[in-house]
């Protein structure tokens, strides 16, 4: 089952075809929030160099946040263009859920994202034969996302370099951190993660998709300016 995937929750965004547990091929941009208006021309990009054809696609993977809002809603908003003029199902992922599966690890993942005001974007996952989710995603301080932490738990995310002393003073011995590399949300991940969903028809009701921001105030703010 082939299923396209996009991604614009931060200063990288990507889009990318898999095919059921295969990466056809994906196109990553790490080039500031602009990267948004360049992701029509990416889709059709990717379509070229992995000589899929619209038609080929059985379904749409987007990142819903949580992250950049504005970012957020021009990705999600191409999804549901694409997912109605193909007439075909929609699946938003957790941004945070992209980023613990990027990293295999067998335990504890904590993805983390600077959601500003000293505070993060976060939740709690585990791979155990797959990725379990432990906690649901949240706002959350660096001091009291610590005191979350009992098991080694491998922290992922932009949110490592601003608060990373915290940690590690906090946690000492509990705590690991992934390369920065891995650290960016990947629209491949995102398609890999729907692919049991699409298959199991757990699929959005595209009208009804909107960006995941958690701090509900300012995304009202935001969209009000937008509208």
């Amino acid at each position: 089952m082939k299923v396209l995937g996009i991604e614009t929750s931060s200063d990288s965004g990507s889009v990318a075809i898999v095919d059921d547990d295969l990466i056809l091929g994906e196109i990553l941009l790490n080039t500031g929030t602009k990267h948004s208006q360049k992701i029509v021309h990416t889709v059709e990009k990717i379509l070229q160099f992995t000589d899929v054809d619209r038609s080929d696609i059985k379904g749409i993977s987007v990142s819903v946040g949580p992250g950049s809002y504005t970012s957020l809603r021009v990705g999600i908003s191409i999804a549901k263009s694409l997912a109605y003029s193909l007439n075909i199902p929609i699946v938003g992922i957790s941004t945070l859920e992209i980023l613990a599966y990027n990293l295999m690890f067998p335990g504890y993942i904590c993805p983390i994202i600077d959601a500003k005001r000293s505070e993060l974007f976060s939740a709690i996952f585990k791979y155990d034969n797959g990725l379990v989710r432990i906690s649901e995603d949240t706002i959350i301080t660096p001091e009291m996302l610590c005191n979350k932490i009992e098991d080694k738990t491998v922290f992922i995310g932009n949110g490592i370099n601003l608060y990373k002393s915290i940690f590690m003073d906090r946690l000492q011995g509990l705590v690991l951190f992934a390369p920065e590399g891995l650290g960016l949300p990947r629209a491949s991940s995102c398609g890999l993660l729907s692919i049991n969903k699409f298959k199991n028809n757990i699929v959005d009701d595209a009208a009804s998709l909107i960006p995941k921001y958690l701090r509900e105030t300012d995304a009202r703010k935001i969209a009000e300016k937008l509208t």
